[in-house]
């Protein structure tokens, strides 16, 4: 339960519990575990999500995203760099989000041969033959209380869309500034409030109850922002921030200004400068970065709690960077993936 992770104590999360191979050679782009059942979601970038079942490390299902283009033209490869488990406790559904900001829900996705979209639109309102000139990847963000998704991109990088999922409504958006462009976004799980990040490496906290909505704003990094994550319980109000250099910054969201970092961090090894990604845990304060083929997590008070190196699989020395990061929700458990495979550990 949310209660009972919440009240764990944290502790080192690098003791290796699966490696699932996919013998192929594609990125992977994204990762999520689900609630309830025994499942790991993992999209590559060649649109394909394959779906695992992590007790028996065997692959369930096939999902492709593909789409045709147009009549002898070939399949249009979608990439998803956003998943998110619906509806766990009843029949359960998988919520993706590709580069190009189409949305799709899918039930029986761990069914073969059953499996079906019940949902396809685009989160960024705009003429379809538009979106491969002059747009931006897209980045998304989940508000599982609300079921909001939050999306900003394509040709409109500055501005961030709230999509009522019950609804399949585009509830409010909000102007950023034309020169913001989004590089990443999370959404608070305890209110109406989202941080987004740009490339620029500031940030810029969204509080939908007020009217100007945009309340605070700080120029926290000098590079682009990989990942961001909140804090729960007593740290709440704090937020973690990651720009590509490796440097990590603790925010307290509580002043009506973004307040200057509170702590700094720099979470690279002397060898790799970069980090490719931050991933915070939904319901503990832990979050972990991904430098090269080095995961490692932390706490909020700044402390490393464990470092892994994610390979080919579990015996392997090759080096191989970490693409996509993943917590399950109700566990301390961290999942990685690359090139190949996915690696999880408790």
């Amino acid at each position: 339960s949310v209660w009972r992770v919440r009240k764990q104590s944290l502790h080192r999360i690098d003791r290796p519990v699966v490696s699932l191979d996919s013998d192929s050679s594609e990125v992977t782009t994204s990762i999520a575990f689900d609630p309830v059942l025994p499942y790991l979601y993992n999209a590559e970038s060649n649109g394909t999500i394959r779906v695992y079942d992590v007790k028996s490390g065997m692959l369930v299902n096939k999902l492709s995203t593909a789409k045709m283009e147009n009549p002898g033209m070939g399949m249009e490869k979608e990439r998803v760099v956003f998943m998110q488990s619906l509806n766990e406790t009843h029949d359960s559904m998988l919520l993706t989000g590709s580069q190009d900001g189409t949305v799709r829900v899918w039930t029986k996705h761990y069914k073969p041969g059953a499996e079906r979209q019940v949902v396809a639109f685009s989160a960024a309102p705009v003429p379809s033959m538009m979106r491969k000139v002059g747009s931006h990847a897209m980045t998304y963000g989940w508000q599982h209380h609300t079921s909001t998704l939050f999306a900003s991109g394509s040709i409109a990088p500055g501005v961030l869309y709230s999509w009522n999922l019950e609804q399949e409504l585009c509830v409010d958006q909000v102007e950023l500034g034309a020169d913001f462009t989004v590089a990443a976004q999370i959404a608070s799980q305890e209110g109406p409030v989202i941080a987004v990040g740009s490339y620029a490496g500031a940030i810029k906290m969204v509080d939908f109850r007020d009217p100007g909505k945009v309340v605070s704003e700080s120029q926290s990094h000098e590079t682009r922002i990989v990942g961001m994550a909140f804090g729960v319980g007593d740290h709440q109000s704090h937020l973690v921030s990651c720009a590509l250099d490796g440097e990590v910054k603790f925010h307290d969201t509580r002043m009506a200004k973004l307040a200057p970092p509170f702590k700094r961090l720099e979470v690279h090894e002397s060898s790799s400068r970069r980090v490719q990604v931050l991933q915070g845990h939904p319901n503990a304060s832990v979050f972990a970065t991904a430098s090269a083929n080095v995961v490692t997590a932390w706490d909020f008070a700044g402390t490393r709690l464990s470092s892994a190196r994610y390979g080919a699989n579990f015996l392997s020395t090759q080096k191989a960077s970490v693409w996509a990061l993943a917590f399950h929700p109700l566990q301390l458990r961290l999942a990685a993936g690359g090139h190949g495979n996915t690696v999880v550990w408790e």
